[in-house]
């Protein structure tokens, strides 16, 4: 009776680490279905402040006047801190939004390099010809920046409505219809 004793507490044992491994396991599972969720939230908020900040430059008047500017200057958006904080490991993110997010900040990061290109002196060398083309290319970018983030909005809030939490309408993007006011002053002017 001693062995059977023996083995009946050594499987107990072994089950009860083995249950106890898989609540570990599914406890792990849960947080970080919850993780994504959260940065599914996060990468949805800053890529429509994102979307936001292009709106203005991507009016018909705002590109008119960049295409005739022969002295452009735009500040480059470069506060992706989010999505920086998950760079190193884009897995964080549910695989169905990787795709869409990681276009929309390729075409981000694209953006901003371009822009600091305005300030460089190779390109205050060129001439009104090439300005108005490299100003062309940068909208042409922008504009794939405006539309990536549209899809990956749109995957975000599908995806987070699939988890059963919706992203509420607060935290959807809400463009400004109103004119924004003039700048004070405008460079070269």
């Amino acid at each position: 009776m001693g062995a059977e004793a023996a083995i009946i507490g050594l499987v107990g044992a072994l089950l009860g680490v083995a249950i106890s491994n898989m609540f570990v396991l599914l406890l792990e599972k849960k947080r970080r279905y919850e993780r994504q969720l959260d940065l599914v939230f996060a990468i949805h908020a800053e890529i429509s402040a994102g979307l936001g900040a292009n709106q203005k430059l991507l009016t018909p008047e705002e590109m008119a006047y960049a295409l005739a500017d022969q002295t452009p200057f735009q500040t480059p958006d470069d506060t992706d801190f989010v999505f920086l904080s998950i760079k190193g490991d884009i897995t964080l993110l549910p695989n169905p939004v990787i795709h869409c997010v990681v276009q929309y900040y390729r075409h981000a990061m694209q953006t901003n390099l371009m822009t600091l290109d305005l300030r460089h002196e190779a390109f205050e060398k060129q001439g009104s010809v090439e300005k108005r083309k490299f100003m062309s290319a940068i909208l042409e970018v922008a504009m794939q920046q405006q539309n990536t983030g549209f899809a990956a909005i749109k995957q975000l809030e599908d995806y987070a409505q699939g988890c059963g939490r919706p992203i509420p309408a607060l935290y959807k993007p809400i463009f400004a219809t109103a004119a924004l006011p003039e700048r004070i002053t405008r460079r070269g002017e």
